[in-house]
C-alpha cells in the first residue's frame, strides 16, 4: 500500500496542501465526522434523484469564446493564451457556490432547516429543492468559527461569533433583524446557543454559565447556573429546553434552562468507558447517551429520570431520537440503523446513493421521515414502511480538469466524498452531464483530445465516459482481491486506456470494451509515473533502478539507482524525454533517450508539487512556502516567495514565459483556532521570478487547474465553491 499512498499523495497534492491549515469549526459540526471511505459498504437503498441544474454565474459581462463543433483530432492552439503582455487582461468570469448540506438543523412538517457554514438554508421537506439561503453576516473573513442555533417553526436563525456578537436571522426573508452583544466566547471552555419554541430568547452557555437572553432588547433574564471548567462537552435540545454537559469526570448533567428545577447527574448504566456521543430529541423529553460499552436511553418527561431502553453495540454511535419517543436512528456511517423501542432488533436501515458518509440525520415531527445529509447528498426515507422517497445532489467542486479541446470542463471532490462528477460545457457553463458512480469517485482523468474522460472510484471501478454526452462507453470492474489500481493514461491514439492493476500495466480497448493487453512489471514499483505523453513512456521505480517502458512492456531506458525508500516520486515531461525522481530529498533529472543525468537539486524541505513546462526546457518545484524555478539543464535558478504554507498549484501555461501559483492564505488567529480565510493567483516571469499580476478572491483556494491553450484559470474552493477567470 506504500505506492498507493505515496501516488495519491503526489497527485493529489495541490488538495493536501491546503489541508494543512485547521479546518474551519462550527460547534455541533465538529461532531458530524464522516467515516473513512474505505470502509464503505454495498448500497442498501436506490433512492430517486430529483432534477437539479446550475450554472455559472457571469460575474462581469465578457465575450465567451466561440462555440464550435467538438473535433476528435487533438486541439491544435492558435489563441495566444496567457501571456506577460496580456495577463493584465484576466478577470474573473464566472462562479458557482453550491454548499454542502451540512447540518440538518431541525424539521418541520414542510420544511428542513440547515446550516452550511456560510447559510442558513431552508429546503422542501417533500422535494428537497432548495426554498431560500440567507447568508449569513461574516465581519472578518477570518471570523470561521461560529454558534449557530434555528428556531423550530423555521422562522429564525441565530449566529454568535467568538467576539460575542450575536445576530438574528428572519428566515422568511433574509433579513438581519437584531444585534447585540455578549460576553466573549472562548475554544478552550464549552459554549453554545439555542432559541426557545416560541423564538422570543436565545439560551447560551458562554464560559460555562447558562443564561438566557431576551430577543426583543437582548437583555438578560435569567443569571442561571455555571458549570465547572472540567466540562468538555455540550448539547441543547432544539427547543433549548434542556441542556446537557458532559464532564471530564465522565458525568453528565441534564438542567432545565428555565424555572428553578435543580439539574440532575445521570448515572450510567455503564461506568468504565467515556461517553463519546449524547444528545436530546428536539423538544428535550428524551435523552440517550453512548460509549463504547453501550447506548441508553432515558424519559425525561417524569419528575425523575427513567431509563427505558440500553443496547450493548460495542462500538461508541451518533444517536438521534424523535420527539414521540417510539424511534431511534443510529449513525453508523455509511449506514444508518433505525430502532423500535419496543425492539431488540433493528427495525429499518438506510443510505445514501453513492454510499456517501453521513454528516447529518434527523426525524420529521411525526417521526414517520428520517433526513439524511452528506457529501452534497440530501435524502428521505419512509421509516413506517422501510423505503426511500427522495433524493438530492449538489455539485462537487472541489477539483477540476478541463478536457484537452477545453471545452469541457470536470468538477468533483475527493475532500467531500462524491459518487459524482459534473461536466460543465464551457461555452455556455451550462451542465453538460453529470457522472454517477457506485462509490465515491477518486480520480478524474481526461484524455489528449477532448473525447473521453476516465474515471476512479475508491472501490477500484474504472469507468470510461464521452466527454460530450456523458454516455458510458466501458466499464472496468473492481478486482476480486485487494489489488492496487491507478490510472495511467490515455493512448497516444486516444482508443485505449492504461491502468495500474497490482503488478501489471493493462491496456483496455474504449470502444471494445475488453482488455486488449498486458504486461508484468519487473517487481510490485515503488514509484510510478503516467504516460500521458506523445510515445506512450512510463517510468517505474523498482529493483534499485528507474526503467522507462513503452506501452508493449518495452524498456527504452535503464537507469541504477540506489532505491532505499519506500515512495518514489517519478513524473516525465510532456515529451516523455526528461525523467524527474524524488528519491528521498534528492531530486534528478535524467535525459531518457541518452540516459544522462541533467541536474539534481537537494531539497531542505518536503516536496508538495512538481510541474515541468510545455516543452520540458524548465520545471517548478513548490516547497510550500516558496516556488524555486530551474533550468532543467543549465544553472539558471529563481525563488518566488508566497504567503507561508500557502501554495496549493503550480501552473504552467502554453507560453514558458509565464508561471501561475494558486495558493491559500492564513489569517489571524481567532478564538484560539487558525482560519483559513482567502485565496490568490499569481502570475509571474518564469525567466525572471518576477511578479506580473496579483488577483485576490474571498475564497480559501483547494485546487487550480489550466486549460490546454492557457486562455481559462479554474479554481476550486474549500467551501465547495468554483471560480473561473479567463481572456477576454
Amino acid at each position: 500500500m506504500a505506492i498507493e499512498q505515496r501516488f495519491w499523495e503526489h497527485a493529489r497534492a495541490r488538495t493536501l496542501r491546503s489541508r494543512v491549515f485547521s479546518d474551519n469549526v462550527y460547534n455541533r459540526l465538529a461532531r458530524l465526522t464522516a467515516c473513512g471511505v474505505a470502509l464503505l459498504l454495498a448500497s442498501a437503498c436506490s433512492p430517486r434523484e430529483a432534477p437539479l441544474e446550475a450554472r455559472l454565474v457571469p460575474t462581469r459581462t465578457l465575450a465567451p469564446r466561440t462555440a464550435t463543433t467538438p473535433t476528435i483530432a487533438p486541439t491544435v492552439i492558435s489563441a495566444p493564451g496567457l501571456t506577460p503582455e496580456n495577463s493584465a487582461q484576466l478577470s474573473q468570469v464566472f462562479y458557482i457556490e453550491e454548499p454542502l448540506p451540512r447540518h440538518i438543523y431541525a424539521t418541520t412538517s414542510d420544511r428542513l432547516m440547515l446550516f452550511n457554514a456560510r447559510h442558513f438554508e431552508l429546503v422542501s421537506a417533500e422535494s428537497l429543492t432548495l426554498m431560500a439561503r440567507i447568508p449569513i453576516r461574516l465581519p472578518r473573513s477570518e471570523a470561521g468559527v461560529l454558534w449557530y442555533a434555528l428556531s423550530l417553526d423555521g422562522r429564525l436563525g441565530a449566529i454568535m461569533q467568538p467576539d460575542g456578537v450575536v445576530d438574528i436571522y428572519d428566515l422568511s426573508d433574509g433579513r438581519l433583524i437584531q444585534s447585540f452583544t455578549v460576553p466573549r466566547s472562548s475554544a478552550e471552555v464549552i459554549s453554545d446557543i439555542a432559541l426557545t419554541a416560541d423564538g422570543r430568547e436565545l439560551v447560551m452557555v458562554i464560559q460555562g454559565a447558562l443564561s438566557r437572553i431576551r430577543l426583543s432588547d437582548g437583555k438578560r433574564t435569567d443569571q442561571g447556573m455555571t458549570f465547572p471548567r472540567s466540562a468538555r462537552a455540550i448539547r441543547f435540545a432544539e427547543d433549548g429546553s434542556r441542556v446537557a454537559v458532559a464532564l471530564a469526570t465522565d458525568e453528565i448533567v441534564i438542567a432545565q434552562t428555565g424555572g428553578s428545577t435543580p439539574a440532575v447527574t445521570l448515572t450510567l448504566p455503564f461506568t468504565s468507558a467515556p461517553v463519546i456521543h449524547f444528545g436530546f430529541d428536539p423538544s428535550g423529553r428524551f435523552f440517550a447517551a453512548s460509549s463504547k460499552e453501550g447506548l441508553a436511553i432515558w424519559d425525561l418527561s417524569g419528575d425523575s429520570l427513567r431509563l427505558i431502553k440500553s443496547f450493548d453495540l460495542g462500538v461508541p454511535v451518533e444517536p438521534h431520537l424523535e420527539r414521540s419517543g417510539r424511534f431511534i436512528a443510529i449513525n453508523l456511517s455509511p449506514m444508518v440503523l433505525v430502532y423500535d423501542l419496543k425492539e431488540d432488533e433493528p427495525y429499518a436501515q438506510f443510505r445514501l446513493a453513492g454510499n456517501l458518509p453521513v454528516w447529518s440525520v434527523n426525524f420529521d415531527p411525526s417521526g414517520e421521515r428520517l433526513f439524511l445529509a452528506g457529501s452534497g447528498k440530501l435524502a428521505s426515507f419512509d421509516v413506517v414502511n422501510r423505503r426511500a422517497l427522495r433524493s438530492a445532489s449538489r455539485l462537487p467542486l472541489h477539483r477540476a480538469a478541463f478536457s484537452a479541446d477545453g471545452r469541457a470542463l470536470f468538477t468533483w471532490s475527493d475532500a467531500y466524498p462524491s459518487d459524482e462528477v459534473i461536466i460543465f460545457d464551457v461555452p455556455t457553463w451550462a451542465v453538460r452531464a453529470r457522472l454517477r458512480h457506485p462509490s465515491p469517485v477518486a480520480w478524474v482523468m481526461p484524455d489528449r483530445s477532448g473525447r473521453y474522460v476516465a474515471t476512479l472510484t475508491v472501490e477500484r471501478d474504472i469507468a470510461i465516459w464521452h466527454t460530450l454526452s456523458g454516455d458510458l462507453l466501458s466499464q472496468i470492474e473492481r478486482p476480486p482481491t485487494d489489488t492496487l489500481r491507478l490510472l495511467l493514461c490515455f493512448t497516444p491514439d486516444g482508443r485505449r486506456i492504461a491502468y495500474l492493476d497490482g503488478q501489471r500495466v493493462v491496456i483496455h480497448d474504449v470502444i471494445a470494451n475488453r482488455q486488449e493487453n498486458s504486461f508484468s512489471l519487473p517487481s510490485q514499483p515503488v514509484g510510478i509515473s503516467r504516460c500521458d505523453n506523445p510515445q506512450g513512456r512510463l517510468a517505474i521505480a523498482s529493483e534499485q533502478a528507474l526503467r522507462v517502458l513503452t506501452l508493449d512492456g518495452r524498456v527504452v531506458a535503464t537507469i541504477k539507482a540506489p532505491i532505499d525508500q519506500m515512495n518514489v516520486v517519478l513524473e516525465l515531461s510532456s515529451d516523455g524525454n526528461t525523467l524527474a525522481a524524488l528519491i528521498g530529498d534528492q531530486l534528478t533529472f535524467w535525459d531518457v533517450p541518452t540516459q544522462q543525468r541533467l541536474r539534481t537539486v537537494t531539497l531542505s524541505q518536503p516536496l508538495f508539487d512538481l510541474a515541468f513546462s510545455p516543452g520540458g526546457e524548465r520545471f517548478a518545484l513548490s516547497l510550500g512556502d516558496r516556488v524555486e524555478l530551474f533550468h532543467v539543464a543549465g544553472s539558471e535558478r529563481a525563488m518566488l516567495k508566497l504567503p507561508a504554507e500557502g501554495v496549493i498549484a503550480i501552473l504552467f501555461p502554453p507560453d514558458p514565459r509565464v508561471l501561475v501559483t494558486a495558493a491559500t492564505l492564513r489569517s489571524p488567529t481567532v478564538a484560539d483556532q487558525q482560519i483559513v480565510g482567502a485565496g490568490e493567483l499569481r502570475i509571474w516571469d518564469a525567466q525572471t521570478g518576477g511578479l506580473i499580476r496579483r488577483i485576490t478572491t474571498a475564497h480559501p483556494l483547494a485546487d487550480a487547474s489550466i486549460s490546454k491553450d492557457g486562455m481559462l484559470i479554474a479554481a476550486t474552493a474549500r467551501d465547495n465553491a468554483l471560480l473561473v477567470w479567463g481572456l477576454p
